[in-house]
């Protein structure tokens, strides 16, 4: 059994306990406390495209049939006509995404579209690559990702359809690059 001291003494420990929280849930009136509360914010700068290089066939003859010259996103250059013949630079468009470091973003890229001479006689410019990432997602739409300075560099390909007998000239046209970061 225990001693009858102990118990009061326990009651008296319960009663200031309860009185303790009681008070401490409670502000007198007129007493006032301020807290501090933090705001933040992260300025960037706007993302930005820039285009550095054109996509390039180069110098090409009027075949005597249909034909193909693809210049890939890789750099890759491959033809059914005999270019030896028309050396020029050949090489894919290449464009300077800038962002925040490791930004994510998506690019779209005109599957297809057309290129013109002075004339208005033109040819398409189809099966239009560009730059992947190393991994994951697959179709026209894609997440790449800056690296650690904020820049991505993309390039795009694609293959010229060359008509029989291709009017002489020169010869360019526009395609759309989307690029939207996340």
């Amino acid at each position: 059994m225990a001693h009858p001291n102990s118990i009061r003494m326990l009651k008296g420990l319960f009663a200031l306990g309860a009185a303790c929280l009681a008070v401490a849930g409670h502000a007198a009136p007129g007493e006032t406390t301020t807290i501090n509360g933090t705001a933040r914010a992260l300025v960037v700068q706007p993302p930005q495209v820039e285009a550095i290089d054109d996509l390039r066939f180069g110098t090409l003859p009027s075949p005597t049939a249909d034909s193909t010259v693809t210049v890939s996103h890789t750099g890759a250059v491959t033809s059914a006509l005999d270019l030896t013949a028309f050396p020029s630079v050949r090489a894919p468009a290449r464009f300077l995404v800038i962002g925040e470091r490791n930004s994510r973003f998506v690019t779209t890229v005109s599957p297809s579209f057309l290129i013109t001479n002075a004339n208005g006689t033109a040819m398409t410019v189809n099966n239009v690559t560009f730059t992947r990432p190393t991994s994951g997602g697959n179709g026209q739409n894609q997440f790449n990702r800056t690296n650690q300075n904020g820049v991505f560099n993309l390039y795009v390909g694609g293959t010229l359809n060359v008509r029989a007998n291709q009017e002489a000239g020169s010869y360019s046209g526009e395609f759309d690059v989307v690029i939207v970061f996340l």
